[in-house]
């Protein structure tokens, strides 16, 4: 948060929940000040079980369903966007106090994640204000996302020279515009000196600067990696394994449905490491000792294991039975039978 703040002095961020909805790490941003990027309403409830304020959620979300218009209105939660004439009137309708954002259509063509799914083009943006000051939705900002991880300054340059077209239209329409979202996707660069830096900070200030000096907007942002990239480590669990046609194929108790997706879907690189230097000596007890969870093995050879582990090892039958996982019982009756 201090990097953030650092970083981007002039810029309020509202964490992307759906980035990492860790609630140690929620936690931790909300004691800091932070405020929530929500995209649907189990994340909405989820930031406000902490005791959030809903004047710190955002619901950045351009398709909502009625029941989470609902659920905003009866919880207070009043910010939230749209990119369409649909959306505005289920606003009208089933949130008539919302204070809304309109998202523009900006991308960023180099961007890990590309989001120009969403967004108004430039040729909706005038009839989409015009029909929010007929129908009575109150417009109070513009919103814009260039794409997740992007490390191009010329694609915060140019979303913010259409934010500032799409500000000269609002005031036209009669809205009182006070907030501009830049969106998030910004990474955390660590440097070797330990150092946090962002290769768009600097031109996302130039932008801010050059397009709207003199005017009275709050800034916000909707980061979610530029927290969360470091903030842990996925430890997994071998929960099972087979061989077929030669090759040892194991699986693990999380895939890419779940905290592996950003390795599909941003085509990472995996890199290998090593954890552990072994001698050996080191590595053949290893290799034993993974041979042992063989389900071919007959009796024999895992008590022939079992004792070439102690002899050459100096294990006790009660530390053997911790290294292997078994109880001190089987290692003695397995042990018994080479007698």
């Amino acid at each position: 948060v201090d990097d953030w703040t650092r970083l981007f002095p002039n810029i309020t961020p509202y964490y992307a929940v759906k980035c990492n909805n860790d609630e140690v790490l929620l936690k931790t941003l909300a004691k800091k000040g932070v405020n929530f990027d929500c995209a649907s309403r189990n994340e909405i409830l989820q930031v406000l079980k902490l005791g959030v304020d809903p004047s710190r959620i955002l619901f950045a979300h351009t398709i909502k369903s009625p029941g989470s218009l609902v659920f905003a209105h009866d919880s207070g939660t009043n910010l939230m966007t749209f990119d369409s004439t649909h959306e505005l009137d289920k606003i009208k309708l089933y949130h008539p106090q919302a204070k809304t954002m309109i998202r523009i259509r900006s991308t960023d063509p180099m961007a890990i994640v590309k989001l120009n799914k969403y967004g108004a083009n430039e040729t909706e943006i005038e009839p989409l204000l015009a029909h929010a000051k007929t129908i009575g939705v109150t417009v109070v900002g513009i919103s814009f996302h260039v794409g997740s991880g992007s490390r191009n300054p010329d694609a915060y340059w140019q979303a913010l020279k259409l934010a500032r077209e799409t500000y000269d239209v609002a005031k036209d329409a009669g809205h009182d515009i006070r907030i501009v979202d830049i969106g998030g996707g910004m990474f955390a660069d660590i440097e070797d000196d330990g150092t946090v830096t962002s290769c768009v900070a600097q031109y996302i200030q130039d932008g801010m600067r050059d397009f709207f000096a003199g005017i009275d907007v709050k800034f916000i942002a909707e980061p979610g990696r530029f927290f969360a990239q470091h903030y842990s480590v996925l430890a997994c669990q071998v929960v099972g394994k087979r061989v077929r046609e030669g090759l040892y194929e194991y699986f693990l108790n999380e895939g890419t449905y779940g905290g592996m997706s950003n390795c599909i879907h941003e085509k990472a690189e995996p890199v290998p490491v090593i954890v552990k230097e072994v001698t050996t000596a080191e590595s053949f007890e290893l290799a034993l000792i993974e041979n042992l969870q063989r389900e071919d093995l007959n009796a024999l050879e895992t008590a022939s294991a079992y004792a070439r582990l102690i002899e050459e090892n100096g294990y006790t039958q009660e530390a053997l039975s911790e290294r292997v996982g078994k109880s001190r019982v089987a290692i003695t009756n397995s042990l018994r039978l080479l007698k």
